[in-house]
């Protein structure tokens, strides 16, 4: 699933990463792990009338990109 997103938080987690206090991090990066917005694409494996383009959703936590869109393809997605 693709998702636009139309608004992201900054939390705790993002003020410590951007001050480099988690190993490996990689500056820059863009903050946040949470956010909401309408879904622009749906993948294969989506099930069928769970999700719809257009719908409104929320992402919470922090999660895998599947990789098959080409902005989660990339190393930048």
């Amino acid at each position: 699933m693709l998702i636009k997103i139309g608004a992201a938080s900054y939390c705790h987690t993002d003020y410590v990463a951007a001050a480099g206090d988690f190993p490996g991090t990689q500056l820059p990066q863009i903050p946040s792990h949470e956010g909401c917005g309408t879904v622009a694409a749906l993948g294969p494996d989506v099930p069928s009338g769970k999700f719809n383009v257009g719908d409104r959703v929320a992402v919470a936590g922090h999660y895998h990109p599947c990789r098959m869109f080409p902005p989660s393809r990339s190393e930048d997605g």
